[in-house]
């Protein structure tokens, strides 16, 4: 294929290449060379900025990109184990290592915007959730407020005092390595990462088969308190917590947006229980 042919074109192939992953959204190859296994990512276009976000984040605890060519990523291969099944202490590691990584980024989201990663950031994030609302779920009264009606809400979230930073949207374990001993986590598939508010990310904890949820939101929003003293997270994701969800809604509709029709089946039920979530969390914003 023309992925191969490219990888070809920076490292000398030395056996047969394995595809280790492919859905929809990515697909991911170990090949073998003489200087040992790397990993061929390839992206759709609208998750292409992956290689930028690296490239930013190569001096942190992010995958090592070794080259890029639009959707194209070549890495080495991540160490360590995916933290689907991490323990409670496990989790918290990896909340660090996250908040960690976007703290660096405070002063860089003009830098990440210039270089394609999206804006969800106030006017960018409300407009999205505007259109998807009006499209999906018109009829939405408490929807139809939330996004109307936002200001006030906005204002009290910006007053709890945190910066805007890199996203990642789709913070669960699954998307981190483990490591021995004390080592850093590793976070990666940074293609739906975005320019927005911190606690955003926090809403991955909400999914129903998330383990000690409770317990993890707690630690999130502290570990931010202690990044940013002065600050309340805590105040922040109770306001947020709409917004994140209209945030999802406003992910899996991108994924519709740029697939194929045929690959529809794979999102389509997605959004709905998105906006379903917000509507159902909006509450007064005094």
């Amino acid at each position: 294929s023309s992925d191969l042919d490219w990888l070809g074109s920076l490292v000398r192939i030395s056996g047969t290449p394995v595809q280790r992953r492919t859905w929809n959204l990515s697909a991911i190859w170990s090949v073998p060379t003489a200087d040992g296994e790397v990993w061929l990512k390839c992206l759709p276009p609208f998750l292409g900025h992956e290689g930028q976000v690296l490239e930013a984040l190569s001096d942190l605890a992010v995958p090592r990109l070794l080259g890029r060519d639009e959707h194209r990523l070549l890495l080495w291969p991540l160490p360590g184990r995916d933290g689907y099944e991490a323990t409670v202490d496990e989790r918290k590691k990896l909340i660090d290592a996250l908040v960690a990584i976007q703290r660096t980024t405070v002063h860089r989201t003009g830098e990440l915007l210039a270089a394609g990663v999206p804006d969800r950031r106030w006017p960018a994030l409300l407009a999205l959730a505007r259109a998807v609302v009006d499209a999906r779920m018109p009829d939405d009264e408490r929807l139809q407020a939330l996004v109307d009606d936002s200001d006030a809400r906005v204002d009290a979230i910006t007053a709890c005092g945190l910066d805007d930073v890199l996203v990642h949207t789709d913070a669960h374990g699954g998307n981190a390595r483990i490591l021995e001993g004390a080592a850093t986590p590793i976070w990666y598939d940074w293609g739906d990462s975005a320019v927005g508010h911190p606690v955003l990310d926090v809403s991955v904890l909400e999914r129903p088969e998330t383990p000690s949820r409770d317990v993890l939101i707690s630690y999130w929003l502290d570990t931010w308190k202690h990044a940013c003293p002065g600050s309340d997270p805590r105040r922040a994701w109770q306001l947020m917590r709409p917004f994140a969800a209209l945030l999802g809604a406003v992910v899996y509709q991108r994924f519709l947006d740029g697939i194929e029709r045929s690959e529809h089946v794979y999102h389509e039920g997605d959004v709905l229980p998105c906006l379903a979530r917000a509507s159902a969390l909006v509450t007064p914003a005094g």
